[in-house]
């Protein structure tokens, strides 16, 4: 049987799915194997086939090539989807990855701290004001994460993200109305 099928058969409640980006162009540089429109039709397609069940879609910051632009494009996108939950990553360079022999040929440069906490306080302003937030930052194993060293003090960038959310007078959703 096919997977949306079991789902649907087992009454599954969360289902995580990994956007990443809704760059065609970086979906491709970094091999994900799908474009947009082939995400969304799996993503519709498993809405009316599991229809209880919550979705949860990861997007990820810091990916080559991508701007600032196509990071919050991304989200906007996410946005008119309204999943359930949703996850925002980092990228992390890992130690033995093939992305980790392009940061240390010197072609990729991890996001700053300051550049992250920044990006995500605009993202929640995008996303629906229901839509669960499960992640704001991630962090790789100690021993195996190469950059970017500052992502390990994950307690510490949530509340640079905290902070900048209120100083700027920002909260979940403010924006997004506009992006329907």
């Amino acid at each position: 049987p096919q997977i949306l099928d079991i789902l649907k058969e087992h009454g599954v409640k969360t289902v995580e799915l990994g956007l990443q980006s809704s760059s065609d162009a970086t979906a491709a540089a970094i091999g994900r194997g799908h474009s947009f429109s082939q995400f969304c039709e799996g993503y519709q397609r498993l809405r009316s086939l599991a229809p209880r069940a919550e979705i949860c879609v990861h997007i990820i910051f810091g990916l080559p090539y991508e701007s600032r632009a196509d990071m919050m494009r991304s989200v906007r996108d996410v946005a008119v989807l309204a999943p359930e939950q949703v996850k925002i990553h980092l990228l992390h360079v890992i130690r033995g990855t093939p992305m980790c022999d392009i940061y240390n040929e010197g072609a990729y440069r991890p996001l700053e701290r300051d550049e992250y906490v920044s990006l995500v306080a605009e993202a929640l302003t995008y996303l629906p004001p229901d839509t669960v937030i499960c992640r704001l930052t991630g962090d790789g194993l100690a021993e195996e994460l190469v950059a970017p060293l500052w992502s390990r003090q994950k307690t510490a960038v949530i509340n640079d993200i905290d902070k900048k959310m209120y100083e700027n007078d920002l909260w979940q959703g403010k924006f997004f109305n506009s992006v329907q």
